[in-house]
């Protein structure tokens, strides 16, 4: 009984021991089965993070883009604007001079007449009648 006993014994032990081994086969294949799915998962947040980022810098740059337009537009403005103060700073410095002129003319004209320069002032002709 006792030959018979440890037969079943090393029997058991050996039926104990594979499925031990089989269990930790099962274990480890569960294990790297969940590993590569958390991996995969992983990598598919990184791609998903990564285009949500660069969606996020092309709009952005986008916006970049259409704000310097709109500067570049503002300042074509600006200095349109400048170009037409300055025309018409211009053009009234312009009148003014003129203006300046034609007054200088005038007097120096009132002044010829009265002072005779040029003979511009017709001669006065009188005489004295006998009473």
């Amino acid at each position: 009984m006792e030959e018979e006993l440890t037969i079943r014994q090393a029997g058991i032990e050996a039926e104990v021991q594979r499925r031990v081994e089989l269990v930790k086969k099962q274990l480890a294949e569960e294990m790297a089965t969940e590993l590569q799915k958390i991996k995969e998962a992983e990598l598919e947040e990184r791609k998903r993070l990564e285009a949500e980022e660069l969606e996020r810098r092309k709009e952005v740059e986008r916006r970049l883009e259409e704000n310097n337009l709109r500067i570049e537009e503002a300042q074509k403005k600006l200095a349109e604007e400048r170009l037409a103060m300055v025309e018409e700073h211009r053009r009234i410095d312009e009148e003014r001079r003129l203006l300046r002129q034609e007054q200088e003319k005038q007097v120096k004209e009132e002044q010829k007449v009265i002072l005779n320069k040029g003979k511009v002032r017709p001669k006065l002709s009188f005489s004295f009648k006998p009473a």
